[in-house]
């Protein structure tokens, strides 16, 4: 009995070994995947993320959050990715209403498009010292090409990248940008065709003639282009989103002081800004339809915020409001993406 179990529970230590051997194998990988997921980096690497922890830490002390280059890094990049899902890539930028900051342009610059021009109804003096913070910004910790030089200077002194960073001038990107105010959107000085991309961020909702302004975008907007346009269609002061659907037509035109005429963002933002700022009170079906007759195909409209159906009582809101479906009124902020598909007129 002795000799006949010795060799099976040999055999059977021998398989419980070959077990935990294979599972503890198996746990060590998953183990090293999980830290790598988790951030873990190498002891010899961890100066670069804590210099980028650093700049970071001093970028959020030292601005306010749309006045930062994470906000417009932000942007840039949103704007760009929805571009590149249907395959185009911006080369000729035009933004509508870049309102206190050239900082998105300032980014399309940087990466290296052919052209960058800004249109608003009103000028804005902007401070050159910030687009100094979000070229270090971008260079940093944009995932801009220019990263490697601040991975490896201070590793390595006396090591130059002229071809990366160094050569690149805030002021000189800067002046790259074409800023002309005042202009209206429904009415752009420029000819046919002259960009491949057009974009605004909320700005579509103070247009006051918003299909001519559609119908200016699909003209200036070469064959095979993009347009990209976020659009708050909200109440734009405190209160309930859905506030200023309750006044009516007159009552609204009274309260509220359109873009334009010496009234600009300048105004709101050193508080002469009086009366509630215009918005054309526009719904998201009211969107798609302008853009679609305008003969733009929409490739997408995606909510990006919403107000809750269930809690929506069409009968607190005026003319017309009052006559649309709980579901039409919920969007309070959209995205809109089109493309002009037609050959050249």
């Amino acid at each position: 009995m002795k000799t006949f179990l010795s060799p099976t529970i040999r055999r059977i230590r021998l398989f419980v070994g070959f077990c935990r051997h294979y599972i503890g194998s198996q746990a060590c990988c998953a183990l090293r995947h999980y830290r790598a997921l988790a951030g873990r980096v190498p002891e010899e690497r961890r100066w670069e993320f804590a210099a980028y922890r650093h700049l970071t830490e001093e970028l959020r002390r030292q601005t306010d959050p749309q006045g930062s280059p994470f906000y417009f890094f932000h942007v840039y990049s949103e704007v760009v990715q929805m571009a590149r899902q249907h395959g185009h890539e911006p080369r000729r930028v035009l933004e509508l209403g870049p309102g206190a900051s050239l900082g998105v342009l300032f980014c399309f610059v940087a990466a290296g498009v052919e052209r960058a021009v800004g249109v608003d109804v009103e000028p804005v003096q902007h401070n050159p010292e910030f687009y100094s913070v979000l070229k270090d910004y971008l260079a940093s910790v944009g995932g801009f090409r220019w990263w490697r030089l601040c991975a490896v200077d201070g590793r390595r002194p006396g090591v130059r990248y002229p071809g990366c960073w160094e050569s690149a001038d805030a002021q000189a990107l800067l002046d790259r940008i074409e800023y002309r105010a005042p202009v209206y959107a429904h009415d752009l000085p420029f000819g046919d065709g002259e960009f491949d991309f057009i974009y605004s961020n909320a700005a579509m909702e103070h247009f006051d003639q918003p299909e001519k302004a559609v119908q200016e975008i699909r003209r200036v907007l070469a064959p095979g282009g993009i347009t990209t346009h976020e659009i708050d269609l909200s109440h734009h002061q405190p209160g309930h989103p859905l506030q200023h659907l309750r006044w009516s037509r007159d009552e609204y035109q009274r309260l509220t002081q359109k873009y334009g005429g010496g009234h600009g963002i300048e105004n709101i933002l050193n508080g002469t800004w009086t009366d509630l700022p215009y918005c054309n009170r526009l719904l998201a079906g009211d969107w798609h339809r302008i853009f679609v007759e305008a003969g733009l195909e929409v490739l997408r409209l995606e909510v990006v915020s919403e107000v809750d159906p269930a809690t929506i009582n069409p009968s607190d809101l005026a003319e017309p409001y009052c006559r649309r479906s709980c579901e039409e009124l919920a969007p309070l902020v959209i995205r809109i993406i089109a493309r002009r598909t037609d050959a050249a007129e």
